[in-house]
């Protein structure tokens, strides 16, 4: 499925895991959610901004409250 800024992210997640990864044998189904309507989806995004934010521009104000709670921090399929 295309965004209006024609990235195809469901996709992009496909062939990440599938063919560089090497994971065929994952049964990926993919349903995006509006984050406007689910209070899961706004929390997730403050934590992973948090956390952006603490290795992009070295603000770890937010990271700081959290950063006991995390268990493993890896970053994925990214690079700079």
């Amino acid at each position: 499925m295309w965004n209006s800024k024609g990235f195809n992210f469901d996709g992009y997640l496909r062939y990440k895991i599938w063919f560089e990864g090497n994971r065929a044998d994952i049964d990926l189904h993919i349903n995006q959610v509006d984050s406007h309507t689910s209070y899961g989806i706004q929390g997730i995004d403050i934590i992973t901004n948090s956390i952006f934010r603490k290795h992009e521009s070295n603000t770890g104000q937010f990271y700081n409250v959290i950063s006991g709670k995390i268990r493993n921090e890896k970053k994925l399929f990214f690079s700079k």
